[in-house]
């Protein structure tokens, strides 16, 4: 116990002093959340890459309470094939999250990190061999104990970071199963295990110190992936190693909250005819906002949802027989009435929501039609001054109320006819500024290009599917101007400053 304490008050204490740093490296690197876009809540521009801090925090005590004469060390060198593999893992996934973080990986890049790590874990023993009934007995999965693993690693992973929405809700929920887990390992003297929980909740821990509403920084992909990542792995070590008869159980209980929002979004994406991997604002933490519940308030909810369930996956290590169903039956029983007075599912809507699938395949077939239609013209781009003219195809089906193309680049300035800045409406009373404004920095691979502004006249925030149409277009943009610039001067000799004036966002 000496060992786990110490290893909880390590990462604690590193996560707490790390994560001011990582703060300041994020932002220095450009790598935070703009509160314009879709599906965001918080209203500035705050830091990601906390994650960095998490597992600093994770790894330290780790590595230096291994070293020392423990039953914890002898019991951590007798599995150490295991450890590294979850070290190593762990890294790879810590460092996809960077990835996502500054640049945005797509779901496919995801998976093809995700699942090579997931077969590894499996090849060093994180699978199941059977799996105890609540009835008795055990069913002996076979062949289908690494599936199993396989698809619970991955799964855990993204629900992970699909719950990942509001100030320290990610990392309060994984705080509470945590350390229900630690409490598992420890009835079953399973230290490593144990260890391994306590140096995450701790980390986890000093984390939220910063995380919490308001969060000063968020964990970003870099943390709600690692983090996912550790707790369905350690689960699995918990579950396969505990003595009670229903171990399967206590993980899968345990992490409701985040099993049960990932199920629900990729139903209803599908109902949409959406990809289940497409993002939206649906989640159980968006619902209870619009419901009327306060950011702080709705957090408290779901770790309450996220601590009861918890509680029953305590309850049944405790359990034996028909003892056992009866936990089950309750839970189930709770957990329905909760999920249908906070509204997570509304059978009532699903007519609406199919058909407001087959409308977005038209917005969709208008999208593709209108991309592959840009993609040919700005390949024939030759000026800077045509951008303002080609965004307004883009007017007809974004409905944007006007518009602003600010050029930054020096060279490319000073082909421009006006200066750098084009403005749609052209009159001067063009009402930049009184809407709703979503801006796109035009950053290429030599540096920062340009911007371009939108601004919407209701309040309506962007769709992902809009904002996945701007998005592209800005991306066309990108290499368009790119094109003229290697086209017209030697990127590689460096620019003089040219008294460079960028002219102020409004």
């Amino acid at each position: 116990m000496v060992s786990i304490t110490l290893a909880f008050l390590m990462a604690f204490l590193t996560a707490l002093t790390v994560t001011p740093p990582v703060r300041v490296l994020a932002r220095r690197l450009g790598v935070t959340d703009d509160p314009a876009k879709a599906r965001k809540v918080h209203q500035n521009v705050i830091p990601r890459m906390g994650g960095l801090a998490i597992a600093a925090g994770f790894f330290l005590p780790l590595m230096v309470l291994w070293g020392l004469e423990t039953e914890v060390a002898k019991q951590f060198a007798a599995n150490k094939m295991q450890v590294v593999i979850l070290a190593f893992g762990g890294f790879m996934i810590l460092a996809l999250g960077v990835y996502d973080d500054r640049r945005g990986a797509r779901a496919s890049v995801k998976l093809a990190v995700q699942v090579p790590v997931a077969v590894l874990l499996v090849l060093a023993g994180f699978t199941f061999s059977k799996i105890a009934l609540p009835w008795g007995g055990h069913w002996q999965v076979g062949y289908l104990g690494p599936v199993i693993a396989i698809f619970w690693i991955v799964g855990i992973t993204n629900a992970m970071n699909l719950i990942d929405g509001l100030d320290g809700l990610a990392a309060g929920i994984s705080l509470i199963v945590v350390l229900t887990l630690m409490v598992v390992a420890l009835m079953s003297q399973d230290y490593v295990a144990a260890m391994l929980n306590a140096a995450l909740g701790g980390a986890l821990i000093g984390f939220l110190v910063h995380n919490f509403h308001p969060a000063t920084i968020f964990m970003g992909d870099t943390g709600s992936l690692f983090i996912g990542y550790c707790v369905a792995a350690i689960g699995i070590l918990t579950s396969t190693k505990s003595t009670t008869t229903v171990a399967f159980l206590v993980p899968v209980i345990a992490l409701s909250v985040p099993i049960l929002d990932t199920t629900l979004a990729t139903f209803r994406r599908l109902l949409r005819g959406r990809s289940p991997f497409s993002a939206d604002q649906e989640h159980m933490h968006h619902k209870l906002l619009r419901m009327g519940f306060s950011h702080r308030r709705a957090v408290l909810v779901l770790w309450a949802f996220a601590f009861v369930t918890c509680l029953a996956s305590l309850a049944i290590v405790f359990m034996q027989g028909s003892q056992i169903w009866s936990v089950l039956t309750i839970y189930a029983v709770v957990a329905t009435v909760v999920i249908k007075k906070l509204g997570f599912i509304r059978a009532e809507n699903w007519s609406s929501e199919f058909k407001e699938g087959r409308q977005r395949k038209v917005f969709a077939q208008r999208k593709d039609a209108y991309l592959r239609e840009m993609k040919e013209t700005f390949a024939l781009l030759e000026h800077p001054d045509q951008i303002p003219g080609l965004l307004l195809r883009l007017h007809q089906i974004s409905s944007y109320g006007a518009m602003r193309v600010q050029i930054t680049d020096p060279f490319l300035r000073r082909m421009c006819s006006n200066g750098g800045e084009y403005r749609w409406p052209t009159v001067p009373e063009a009402p930049i500024g009184g809407g709703r404004l979503v801006s796109f920095s035009l950053d290429g691979r030599y540096g920062g290009i340009g911007e371009v502004t939108y601004e919407f006249l209701n309040e309506r925030a962007l769709s992902v599917d809009e904002e996945t149409l701007l998005e592209k277009t800005h991306q066309l943009i990108i290499e368009s101007l790119e094109k003229i610039q290697r086209a017209n001067s030697n990127i590689g000799v460096a620019q003089e400053d040219d008294n460079l004036h960028i002219l102020p966002s409004a």
